[in-house]
């Protein structure tokens, strides 16, 4: 197919898929283990942190109110907390602010600091007990249902801690521990609950990236995400001066494996290409279904004679296959296959595809069961004329 009525590029712009302008959310890379994008995690701790910065600053403001005594104290937790806000928010904008690590760390911190702020606002009769949900539930939203459990320990040992401290005479009274079995169910039930949502909601979300990605005949990747992967890996090989090369590959006569034997058919030996091709191909090369019967190859770090000895095994390994047809006969298939190569044939993904796609149909207008490297002179071959090699009904080898 000419990709001309496909794509549309205006001069000194990057080609765009033309239906291709919405955005697709799962793209944004998740958290290793909660459901929150790199888009969402700052925005929860902005609003975590500016509750306790308020919460703190309200009660500095009628510390009277809640048995603080007059005194420095209270406005020195007023402002530390704005300071640690600040420190804290300086820390997560870094560079390495979406280290899991450096993540953790500061999950931890904020519980220290709840506790810290709990034991110096007067332990059992503080206010802001409550604020320990808030550390919690950041956790549990950012890292999943494991990692919110585990803060929900660490606070409540910290809250432990705090009420079994020789500061306060009524600490470990029989109301306080009734308080303290309270709040740690609560707060159990509460990362359990959101925890357990975040884990649906992250298999959901993984099922739907898998499902936008793939194809779901062959398993191998879709059109759409084989132009991310392949203007990624041509940014990565102009960057470190590699060579890339782009193969598609095509069926030889298969309109007529499907008007004999029909699409079922069709479909089953197409996806028993796939898994002949993957076992010839690199790990490292990217196979995706372009349409129809066409395979399209990303081989980075592969110049013109590595793909074309890749491109020669896999022939090979196809036209020494048997594929399955109906009842239980066995089919010889052959492929013909294109090639070009970055930076020699182009240097955009759109222009490397037109030019592998311009030699596969040269390698069928030759008889097929052949690979064809690009060369100028095939960029004025009219594709369409490719269209007779298929449309030709001749007879399938069976065994």
């Amino acid at each position: 197919m000419d990709l001309a009525y496909v794509f549309s590029q205006a001069p000194g712009d990057s080609p765009e898929l033309r239906w291709g302008e919405v955005r697709d959310v799962t793209r944004e890379r998740l958290q290793p283990e909660g459901v929150l994008t790199e888009r969402d995690t700052p925005i929860i701790d902005r609003l975590w942190m500016s509750a306790v910065i308020v919460c703190i600053a309200l009660g500095a403001a009628f510390f009277d109110e809640i048995g603080w005594k007059p005194g420095s104290l209270p406005t020195v937790l007023a402002l530390g907390s704005v300071a640690y806000g600040w420190i804290r928010h300086a820390l997560a904008t870094t560079a390495r602010g979406n280290r899991v690590w450096l993540r953790l760390l500061l999950t931890g911190a904020d519980i220290v600091f709840v506790g810290a702020a709990i034991y110096v606002s007067g332990g059992p009769s503080s206010p802001f007990w409550p604020m320990f949900a808030l550390p919690i539930l950041s956790a549990t939203l950012r890292f999943g249902l494991k990692v919110g459990l585990a803060a929900t320990c660490a606070a409540c040992g910290l809250s432990l801690a705090v009420l079994a401290t020789g500061k306060f005479t009524d600490g470990l009274s029989g109301l306080n521990l009734s308080r303290f079995v309270f709040m740690i169910a609560m707060f159990l039930l509460f990362s359990f609950f959101f925890g357990t949502l975040t884990e649906e909601e992250k298999k959901l979300r993984q099922e739907i990236l898998a499902l936008s990605r793939t194809d779901p005949l062959t398993g191998i990747y879709n059109h759409r995400y084989l132009l991310d992967v392949l203007r990624n890996e041509l940014k990565r090989a102009a960057r470190y001066d590699e060579p890339l090369a782009v193969s598609m590959i095509d069926l030889d006569l298969f309109k007529s494996v499907n008007d004999t034997f029909g699409h079922l058919a069709g479909d089953k030996i197409l996806t028993e290409l796939v898994d002949t091709l993957k076992r010839t191909f690199r790990a490292t090369d990217c196979l995706a279904r372009y349409g129809g019967d066409e395979i399209a190859v990303v081989m980075p770090k592969a110049g013109q004679h590595e793909a074309l000895a890749a491109l020669e095994r896999a022939r090979d390994a196809v036209a020494r296959a048997s594929f399955s047809g109906p009842n239980g006969q066995s089919l010889r298939v052959t492929i013909s296959a294109g090639v070009a190569v970055f930076p020699d044939h182009g240097e955009d993904a759109l222009t490397l595809l037109d030019r592998a796609d311009r030699a596969m149909y040269a390698a069928k207008n030759s008889g097929g069961n052949r690979v064809q490297l690009y060369h100028p002179s095939l960029a004025e071959m009219a594709l369409e004329a490719a269209s007779t090699l298929d449309s030709r009904s001749q007879p399938l080898s069976t065994t």
